[in-house]
């Protein structure tokens, strides 16, 4: 019996075949903290020598395009588009696929719009200020056509100036113009010319983006390549190129030990429609070869499209029901039987929870959302005390910032551990994500002295002794960096004062020849006892590993404990973490400090925590807690929702190519309605997973389940999950309502 991961199980397909997969047998797999290095080395290779013309104008392109977005974020597009390269043998045909797909849902036109005729305009003119001369109080939108069309006549302003005559700036068509006769022939083409160029600009992006996307999967394939190694992407894309020859299939089925006969998938709404294919390819013979009785096979699936919330991981909900239904079409033509047994019956939670979680998911605004159907729960602890409590939002209107909330919901815990006996290990709260709850909620508990396990993620750059230890690192690499001097030296290591270093600095720069001395050769005059010791930091630095180093540090002169005495005692999980960090990399990874500090600011300063075995109050992000429970859960984070960060780059809807997807790249603000229409249909799966997302976070609880809601404006948008359950529990039967808080428990509460 074999029991492992999809990818686990991929991996180990590969390193038995590697040659048949078209790979090294020396391959190795490699962690997601060093692929970070890597990308970001494919990155910078793209930037300093593009391979050719076309790469390079592309990049001038986007760099013209993006200049209120960072360069990460570029990296971070790009890497979200390696996929759909793997696979594409014929590159140029791609390319061409995509300029066609894109031009023609774009119905992207190189015509030229005939210019109207200046006598067309002039009577424009004329019989607006008619129009205008006529009332007494004119029409604001009249004034500016009058204007803006007579700046247009003497070309002291271009036509992208000119639209807002007729146009909102929102792009759409002005409400009151089109009433009148004389404006609307004017309006229409001008709103057709302005599609037209915002459809151009659409293009122009989304080539450039392809261009360079493809440019930089060849540069991160060919650096892989030259390591001998495979990501986690690769595994799935080598075995489905593997699987996908019937020869090379049937050589790897014939030489395996014992040949498949039972495949069983769980968590099956989690998977890739990659993985997918790999599956059926699995079973492919299944249900063709032999009979029931004599040479019986089986593949059992187990999932739940209401819990599938990785879509940024490639899971797909709609990918889960295809495939279904094509193992099943498959099934019923061989003659073979399929049965879908639905799984009701909930082990976790108390009746008020799963009656909570059913009525509203039943409402029909909510199932239309979601797009899934809820089978009603039956409740295995149906007699088990329980409750849900849906706190009123908090707003700007309750004279209640965002620390003040937060010390609501500490105090409310620290009651139930300390009146109710609640154990703080049975306590989980969750966040979508980590900022800007997690950390103010964490030192709210340890103010209250409450066991707190903390976030199931830490950043470890996020906490000033880890940044301080930074900062030495790269002064002690370039003794000339004078920011990173005086950050060390205002640390905890040093203390220096902000006038200290003012006084170093005015001081320095007073001096002869400043320019040709860095800031470091001034503190040898001033602060003699500090210049020693960093020249004998930057001596032990030189020749030391990471971990060897900062032990080393810590330890000399007392300095851990000068750190703890003036940034507290919650530095201390962050600095034994770090110096774990480090010790791994030392024990595992060639380099030196300088290549320690690369690898550890691209990818290695995450620390991801075993939640499930905390015996403090546990903060966890939705997506961590999947798989996770605990007796009382708070939700704090219900206010945000997708559409507070729009993606910039979606899907064409209902491309031909399934294999090869097309897509469109907008980093503008305005765009055409095709655009907003791509940019709608790829909303509403990111909001139907958003609700998903919700299902998991209630159905965390075991026994009691809290439910805030904080925004800074006056209210929070329609879709948002708290006004939703405000609006829906506050009409379920039976339920508690105040203005105040709906309550859901049962009579043994």
């Amino acid at each position: 019996l074999k029991i492992k991961t999809i990818h686990g199980f991929f991996e180990e397909f590969l390193h038995r075949f590697p040659l048949e997969a078209g790979i090294s047998p020396a391959w190795s797999l490699i962690s997601p903290d060093n692929q970070s290095v890597l990308l970001h080395d494919a990155f910078e290779q793209l930037i300093r020598s593009p391979s050719d013309s076309r790469i390079g104008d592309a990049f001038a392109h986007i760099v013209g395009r993006i200049s209120e977005y960072s360069l990460d974020s570029l990296l971070g597009i790009l890497t979200g588009q390696y996929r759909s390269f793997f696979q594409v043998e014929n590159f140029d045909n791609f390319r061409q696929y995509f300029i066609d797909t894109t031009k023609k849902f774009l119905n992207y036109t190189t015509d030229v719009f005939d210019e109207p005729r200046p006598e067309n305009l002039e009577k424009i003119i004329d019989l607006a200020q008619t129009d205008v001369n006529a009332s007494k109080k004119p029409a604001a939108y009249l004034i500016n056509i009058i204007n803006l069309t007579k700046q247009y006549i003497d070309k002291t302003i271009d036509f992208n100036e000119y639209k807002y005559a007729y146009l909102t700036s929102t792009e759409t068509p002005i409400a009151n113009v089109a009433k009148k006769d004389y404006l609307a022939a004017e309006q229409q083409r001008v709103y057709a010319v302005n599609q037209s160029y915002l459809n151009r600009i659409t293009f122009q992006d989304s080539l450039a983006l392809f261009d360079l996307s493809a440019a930089f999967a060849d540069a991160y394939r060919r650096i892989k390549l030259q390591h001998n190694l495979l990501d986690f992407d690769d595994l799935i894309l080598y075995t489905r190129r593997l699987f996908s020859g019937a020869d090379t299939m049937g050589w790897i089925l014939s030489q395996l030990d014992v040949s498949l006969s039972h495949i069983l998938v769980d968590e099956a709404q989690d998977t890739s429609p990659q993985q997918w294919d790999i599956l059926r390819l699995l079973a492919g013979d299944f249900f063709t070869d032999g009979t029931t009785e004599s040479n019986p096979r089986s593949l059992f699936v187990v999932g739940d499209s209401k819990q599938s919330i990785y879509g940024f991981q490639g899971a797909d909900a709609a990918a889960f029901a295809l495939s279904r239904d094509q193992i099943a079409e498959q099934i019923r033509q061989n003659a073979r039987t399929i049965c879908e047994i639905p799984l009701a019956q909930s082990f976790r939670s108390t009746a008020p929870i799963l009656q909570t979680v059913d009525y509203f998911f039943d409402n029909p605004t909510i199932a239309q959302q979601t797009g899934f159907r809820n089978n009603p729960h039956r409740c295995f602890r149906a007699d088990a005390p329980g409750q849900v409590e849906l706190h009123k939002l908090v707003t700007r209107d309750d004279d209640m910032d965002r620390d003040a909330y937060i010390e609501t919901i500490a105090d409310k815990i620290a009651d139930m551990v300390h009146t109710d006996g609640v154990a703080p290990g049975d306590i989980m709260v969750l966040v979508q994500r980590r900022n800007p709850f997690a950390e103010p909620l964490i030192h709210a508990l340890k103010k209250r002295d409450l066991d707190v396990a903390g976030s199931d993620r830490i950043l470890l750059p996020q906490f000033p002794a880890i940044r301080d230890m930074l900062n030495l690192v790269r002064f002690c690499l370039d003794t000339t960096d004078d920011y990173s001097l005086c950050c060390t030296l205002k640390s905890p290591l040093f203390r220096l004062t902000e006038d200290d270093i003012f006084n170093l600095c005015h001081t320095h720069h007073s001096a002869p020849n400043v320019p040709e001395k860095p800031l470091f050769d001034s503190l040898e005059n001033l602060h003699p006892d500090i210049h020693e010791k960093l020249c004998q930091i930057v001596t032990d630095a030189a020749g030391m590993g990471p971990y060897t180093f900062f032990t080393h540090l810590l330890q000399t002169d007392n300095r851990r404990q000068k750190m703890i005495a003036a940034l507290g005692q919650q530095i201390i999980d962050p600095l034994e973490e770090f110096l774990t960090i480090c010790l791994s990399y030392e024990r595992t990874q060639p380099g030196t400090l300088r290549h320690f500090l690369k690898w550890f600011v691209t990818g290695g300063s995450e620390v991801k925590r075993d939640m499930d075995r905390s015996s403090g109050v546990r903060i966890v992000t939705i997506h961590g807690s999947k798989g996770l429970e605990a007796p009382v859960v708070f939700l704090i984070d219900t206010v945000r929702t997708p559409r507070d960060k729009p993606e910039n780059v979606f899907a064409v809807p209902e491309t031909d190519d399934a294999a090869h997807d097309a897509w469109l790249w907008t980093p503008q603000k305005s765009a055409s309605a095709q655009v907003e229409q791509a940019a709608a249909a790829a909303m509403d799966q990111k909001m139907a997973e958003y609700y998903r997302l919700l299902y998991v976070a209630m159905t965390r609880a075991r026994d009691r389940l809290y439910i805030y809601g904080y925004t800074p404006y006056k209210t929070a948008p329609d879709m948002a999950w708290h006004t939703q359950l405000w609006n829906v529990l506050g009409t379920m039967p039976g339920a508690d309502i105040t203005p105040t808080e709906i309550r859901i428990h049962n009579e043994t509460q």
